[in-house]
């Protein structure tokens, strides 16, 4: 048996801290798996939590196509069609915009073969007193930056355009310092070929929260990406009290026109959760 003294040793013995349970870290640093999971469905005491309700599904309240093509600009308008912010908000000829795709829920209108875009570039050097910018599959209609403002044509204070390249032509009051941003409103040619998938849209005004959707033989789950919803997932918008299902062409069952303010049952069902 030893026995240890010195001057540095405390005169007060203290408790060893014992190590973390476990260790949180922040956003995508490090991936951890779930610290609690809450089970909607179940019970505690003797107080029922969230009562399942099943409801019938009849006919949709809508119908329409789902069509993406990659584009490369943020589109501002496209003639015709409503600009929403997402699927969740689309309603037939309406579109929406992720990071590389423009999503289209078309009905109605007739597929789109054109856009109104805005891109930004930043300027080039000068050579003398005009810029040359490269543009991709857009025809340029206007241009600005910091107050300046660009129309076509071929004097100072306007610009042309030959195939991919823009010409600007400026002078001591119309200059542009290098890698001033400049904001170009183009046109681009847009292309649709075959559907991505189908749409059909359920007008449900008595439903305060979607948890899964079963119609057509097919069961439906909510849309990870709401920008991007995959085949069988559906989109819910609360405030309008419309859910978007999303299914393949095929798969999209036909309905008479008179039967199309009619419910028949025994189509499918859906699952909600309603506070006791």
């Amino acid at each position: 048996m030893f026995r240890l003294t010195s001057t540095n040793l405390p005169l007060v013995g203290t408790r060893a801290k014992l190590a973390p349970a476990f260790t949180i870290w922040q956003e995508n640093d490090r991936g951890t798996g779930a610290i609690l999971r809450v089970n909607c469905y179940g019970h505690w005491q003797e107080n029922p939590g969230w009562e399942l309700d099943t409801l019938p599904l009849g006919a949709p309240t809508a119908t329409g196509k789902y069509y993406r093509q990659v584009v490369s600009a943020q589109i501002q308008q496209i003639a015709l069609w409503g600009k929403v912010e997402s699927a969740i908000a689309s309603t037939p000829d309406t579109f929406w915009q992720s990071d590389t795709e423009i999503h289209l829920y078309q009905k109605n209108s007739a597929l789109p073969t054109s856009a109104v875009v805005i891109a930004a570039v930043t300027a080039p050097p000068a050579v003398g007193n005009n810029y040359a910018i490269a543009l991709d599959r857009m025809n340029a209609t206007s241009i600005s930056s910091d107050g300046l403002i660009f129309t076509p044509g071929i004097g100072v204070g306007n610009f042309s355009q030959e195939e991919d390249t823009v010409t600007i032509y400026g002078d001591a009051a119309y200059s542009l310092n290098l890698g001033q941003e400049l904001l170009i409103t183009a046109e681009i040619e847009l292309s649709f070929s075959s559907p991505y998938l189908s749409i059909a849209s359920f007008y449900l005004p008595d439903i305060a929260y979607c948890d899964r959707i079963d119609w057509a033989g097919h069961s439906f789950s909510p849309a990870r990406e709401v920008l991007s919803p995959q085949k069988w997932e559906f989109t819910w918008d609360a405030i309008a009290k419309v859910a978007n299902l999303f299914l393949e062409a095929t798969s999209m069952p036909y309905f008479e026109p008179i039967q199309a303010t009619h419910v028949p049952s025994g189509l499918g069902a859906i699952k909600i959760i309603r506070n006791s």
